[in-house]
């Protein structure tokens, strides 16, 4: 459950990150209410990963974050339109297929 909630929050913190970062110019990218609140996510999705990684070994923890790539791609067609290209989709299996395989041996 944790892990999940990892997942999601990093995935969400991406999309807001990009939603801070769009339609804006100079340091006003880098400073507002949008990035902000990402920034505070990635702490809080720092703080909940140093709890799991006390109760798993490492060599899973990656195979938790790839899923971030599955999950951002989604959330990114869903809030922001983007097209689900081939080339998405085959990179993000890619990278997925390579870490369980990484996990296999």
């Amino acid at each position: 459950m944790l892990s999940v909630s990892i997942v999601l929050l990093t995935s969400i913190a991406q999309i807001i990150l990009k939603a801070g970062a769009m339609h804006r110019s100079g340091v006003k990218v880098f400073i507002n209410a949008y990035t902000l609140s990402a920034y505070t996510i990635f702490v809080v999705v720092i703080i909940l990963s140093a709890f799991l990684l006390r109760a798993m070994e490492l060599k899973y923890y990656p195979a938790i974050l790839s899923a971030t790539y599955v999950a951002t791609m989604l959330f990114s067609a869903y809030f922001f339109k983007e097209m689900l290209s081939k080339r998405k989709i085959i990179g993000t299996a890619f990278v997925t297929i390579g870490v369980i395989v990484f996990l296999l041996r």
